[in-house]
């Protein structure tokens, strides 16, 4: 298989981005290229950037105008747009790619001709920590299940640099990043898999092929603690609900899971800032959105009202006495399940990070 590509939006921590960088430069595949979108870097970040095609012909930066949409999704988009590629690799500019990592996807998908998105072996990397867990785990559990039930712990099966798609397939489908929701992971693989993207696994048997970093610095996924990215994952489950239900693949046991995850994931976070306001317009919008009831509506409304006349009723009992009239307990509890798994603690390769 010919012609990889590798989507890399960025904005400034040129530490990060230095060893993201190198990572790209050790792979062994011969006939790649690395797009890395700048979101408007600035002083030594854009001067690295700007040099890096004079160190690697491989490597090609665009300049997002300054007139576009900011974010990694609209950049993403740039990046897709400027493939030529026929598999593609959207990596974050702190993550780390193994040397063969797209050499081994390249050759697992052309082993695997009915595969649009080959799942690599990607693990997590700490600094802190002794051991490492996977990011991708197969399951019993349907992919798009998992996409689905975004309570805690989350266990989606794969974040961006973690898979490797064909490119014709994804263009076919007519899926792009979604610059409207900051969970922009979710938002675009779950996209996919209900576009009809078929997806396959790699051996896990191996050592992982790229890493997603836990680091101290700013990370994109910050967005979603605040109010916006709060309300943001609101609308992305609704939005997830229409687009199963247009397409014929709502049931009522994903219906449960989107619930949970619009009322963990928003209704009480909105509640636990104490932005009372934004949990009840929440209510209101899943409700226009038919993803709850009148009956249900009254309920959340009933436990944000109760949570801000009784702020210091004890949150732990609250919770319980609530939620077991509103009957989400035992859901929650049986939605309770990770396949994170552990592996050896290995560093990444010392060409990966120093060719």
């Amino acid at each position: 298989m010919t012609g990889v590509a590798v989507v890399v939006p960025t904005f400034n921590r040129l530490a990060l981005l230095r060893e993201t960088v190198n990572s790209l430069r050790a792979q062994t595949v011969a006939d790649a290229r690395f797009i890395l979108v700048d979101d408007g870097s600035f002083n030594e970040t854009a001067l690295f950037l700007d040099s890096l095609d004079r160190v690697d012909s491989r490597f090609e930066v665009i300049v997002k105008p300054a007139s576009d949409v900011r974010g990694a999704q609209s950049s993403r988009n740039i990046g897709l747009r400027a493939c030529r590629g026929e598999i593609v690799t959207f990596l974050d500019s702190d993550d780390l790619l193994e040397p063969d990592c797209l050499q081994r996807r390249s050759e697992f998908l052309e082993a695997h001709p009915s595969a649009d998105i080959v799942v690599g072996r990607q693990a997590i990397l700490s600094p802190t920590a002794e051991r490492m867990r996977w990011v991708n785990v197969q399951s019993p559990v349907p992919e798009l299940d998992r996409f689905l039930d975004l309570t805690h712990p989350i266990d989606v099966p794969w974040v961006n640099g973690g898979v490797t798609i064909r490119s014709s397939t994804l263009e076919a489908s007519g899926v792009s990043w979604l610059p409207e929701f900051d969970w922009d992971d979710v938002a675009f693989h779950f996209h996919c898999i209900v576009a009809g993207l078929q997806v396959a696994w790699m051996n896990f048997d191996a050592p992982p092929d790229s890493y997603y970093r836990m680091h101290e610095g700013p990370r994109f996924g910050d967005q979603l603690s605040t109010a916006k990215g709060i309300r943001s994952a609101a609308e992305m489950v609704c939005w997830m609900r229409h687009e199963l239900e247009e397409r014929n693949l709502l049931t009522s046991i994903r219906e449960a899971s989107l619930v949970r995850s619009f009322y963990f994931g928003s209704v009480l976070r909105a509640v636990d800032m104490e932005d009372y306001d934004t949990a009840s317009s929440l209510v209101g919008l899943a409700l226009a959105a038919g993803l709850i009831g009148s009956a249900r509506a009254a309920g959340f409304r009933a436990y944000v009202n109760g949570r801000h006349v009784l702020r210091s009723t004890s949150r732990a009992t609250f919770y319980f006495n609530r939620l077991s009239e509103l009957g989400l307990v035992p859901a929650y509890s049986s939605s309770a399940r990770s396949t994170y798994g552990t592996v050896p603690a290995v560093n990444p390769s010392i060409s990966a990070l120093h060719p």
